[in-house]
């Protein structure tokens, strides 16, 4: 193949902004008993390469770029809220769970020859943006003789950000650069509360 310029290949599509959201809610309540409850769940996992395959041929009498582009967010929330005085017992719970494996990879495979004027292998992130993980459980809970609340938070994230040339892979440049780099920002965050008022006896866990 030969040309002035090369983007060969690049993926991006539908991943660059994966985004998966989960909360849930319920509570009940009497004049002896109130309870709230929320479970949110999250599982995401996204592959994103772009890639020459291992022993293929690539020429071009321009730039060639080997380009990965993707940002994933996933964002989970769980609420669980009984707050009453007057009410004799109650229960707050919740739980949130944020489980994440991420791939985003500009791979030049085994043994692939690849020539042009210049050469970038490169995997990251669309312009100014990141990939953001937040989890947060709370709960809460108050009554007049007994309160008790609790909260899970679970954040479980691998994410995989890489640029490479496979073993005897050949790359040629022949007048410009040969660049090969990865680049990612991650940002994580899990956050769990608990409270337990009472006129009586109190316990919150997190």
């Amino acid at each position: 193949n030969s040309g002035n310029t090369g983007n060969v290949p690049s993926a991006q599509g539908g991943v660059d902004q994966g985004e998966s959201k989960s909360s849930s809610e319920s509570s009940s309540n009497s004049a002896d008993v109130g309870v709230a409850a929320a479970v949110g769940v999250t599982s995401a996992a996204t592959t994103n390469v772009a890639g020459v395959a291992a022993g293929a041929t690539l020429a071009a009498g321009g730039a060639v770029n080997v380009k990965a582009t993707a940002g994933v967010d996933a964002t989970n929330l769980a609420t669980g809220t009984a707050f009453e005085l007057q009410t004799q017992t109650n229960v707050g719970a919740a739980v949130g769970v944020t489980v994440g494996n991420f791939t985003n990879a500009a791979r030049i495979g085994d043994g692939a020859t690849v020539s042009g004027s210049s050469i970038a292998v490169s995997a990251g992130l669309p312009a100014g943006d990141s990939s953001d993980f937040k989890t947060w459980g709370l709960a809460a809970g108050g009554g007049k003789d007994t309160a008790v609340a609790g909260s899970v938070a679970v954040n479980v994230v691998t994410d995989t950000t890489e640029a490479t040339g496979g073993a005897g892979a050949r790359l040629s440049a022949a007048s410009g650069a040969l660049t090969i780099g990865a680049d990612s920002k991650l940002g994580v965050q899990a956050v769990a509360g608990g409270a337990g008022v009472s006129q009586g006896a109190g316990v919150g866990v997190a």
